[in-house]
């Protein structure tokens, strides 16, 4: 690997992949090791308690400055027993350690590369790093990598916004590999309060990098669904009831405007009602439900609707087991109109919370760390003016 500075085994499953040199890198000419590759190297630690401890805690014992950079005699080693790679995007010191001082104008930026912020384009005399990286990416063929910042996202998926893209799995199609964002350690040493949230993504890299391939889990999910859909999803889960019946409203204007089921978690029903408003700046945007194909202010007709507000009343009231994500905000709602909820088992924010008081606790967050779905944040922005907070 010509003008590598890349440290790790020659064949690791994961390789994580920061932003540029610090003052440290570039004098030593080796990723994270400054202050935020010695808190990385803590952070590691604690994801993988179980593999080489001794390597990993007499390297940790050296990660101060009177030490110098002794620590990395160890950190090697280690790495060739976790099977975790090092590398940058950019094998170069920005001045001022600013990423900007990197950018010009559109017209004299690479080519086939968004804004790495706003107004603000790679020089394409920096394309060098970029061939470096896709060989790096190419030779050591690791099962994941961990895009850590907005400039490694960048580069492997032509998009940036790391809080909506962290802890999900995606495919960069520039360099044909699994990808997993995650907060760049030196954002940690900024908000401490993140740092449990990029350990909990490294914990799941290392789960992720047991294979090449996206897995996403099977669902079955009956979306604009006719009212025989509706009859007959709702008197199968009555007659034959799961373990738990999720529940989750959208909401704006102050009404509800959908409502959802799941029975387990491959198998729900999404209910459609009226016109849903989101904000746009200082207005708002209204999304009319469809139906056949057709925009109308009501998705069903009154008759319609009056039949399967009485059926989702039999499906509330019944005996099941009921969770809710942030519950407090969607009885409000249901009870208002009218409903009795019966068996009120589990809340899952509320659950997280008090399990791990320290992490976020919003649905978004939840996701990412438990399941293997994609950012759905990316896939619906919209968001009504009362929308629970938590989404």
């Amino acid at each position: 690997m010509p003008n590598s500075t890349y440290s790790g085994p020659p064949n690791p499953k994961i390789l994580i992949v920061g932003e540029a040199w610090g003052a440290d890198e570039a004098r030593v000419r080796k990723p994270f090791i400054g202050a935020s590759g010695q808190e990385l190297w803590r952070m590691l630690g604690e994801a993988l308690p179980d593999i080489a401890p001794q390597l990993h805690y007499r390297a940790a014992e050296l990660c101060q400055p009177r030490y110098g950079y002794a620590w990395l005699r160890y950190r090697d080693p280690w790495l060739e027993a976790t099977q975790i790679g090092f590398t940058n995007v950019f094998n170069e010191h920005p001045s001022n350690n600013l990423l900007d001082n990197l950018c010009t104008i559109k017209a004299n930026a690479i080519p086939s590369k968004p804004a790495l912020s706003s107004g603000k384009y790679i020089d394409q005399k920096h394309q060098r790093h970029l061939d470096r990286l896709l060989g790096e990416v190419q030779t050591l063929k690791p099962n994941l990598v961990v895009a850590a910042g907005n400039s490694a996202c960048w580069a492997f998926l032509n998009t940036t916004g790391i809080t909506a893209l962290r802890g999900t799995t995606s495919w960069s199609q520039w360099a044909n590999i699994k990808v997993l964002p995650t907060l760049h350690p030196a954002y940690i040493l900024r908000d401490w309060s993140q740092r449990t949230v990029l350990i909990s993504d490294l914990i799941k890299a290392h789960r992720e990098s047991e294979y090449p391939q996206i897995i996403r889990p099977s669902r079955s999910i009956t979306i604009n669904p006719t009212l025989d859909d509706v009859r007959f999803w709702i008197y199968k889960v009555i007659h034959h009831p799961p373990a738990r019946l999720a529940i989750d409203i959208e909401t704006s204007g102050g009404i509800i405007d959908t409502i959802g089921f799941a029975s387990s978690p491959s198998d729900a029903l999404v209910v459609p009602f009226g016109p849903h408003r989101y904000r746009r700046g200082t207005g708002y945007i209204i999304v009319k439900p469809r139906r056949n194909g057709v925009e109308t202010i009501s998705y069903w007709t009154p008759e319609e609707e009056r039949t399967v507000w009485t059926l989702i009343g039999q499906l509330l009231s019944s005996s099941t087991p009921k969770v809710f994500q942030n519950g407090v905000y969607d009885l409000q709602y249901l009870i208002r109109a009218g409903f009795t909820i019966n068996n009120l088992a589990d809340d899952t924010m509320l659950a997280w919370h008090a399990l791990f008081p320290e992490m976020p606790k919003s649905l978004g967050f939840l996701g990412s760390v438990l399941t293997n779905e994609s950012a759905w944040k990316l896939l619906a922005r919209q968001k009504g003016d009362t929308q629970s907070r938590d989404k």
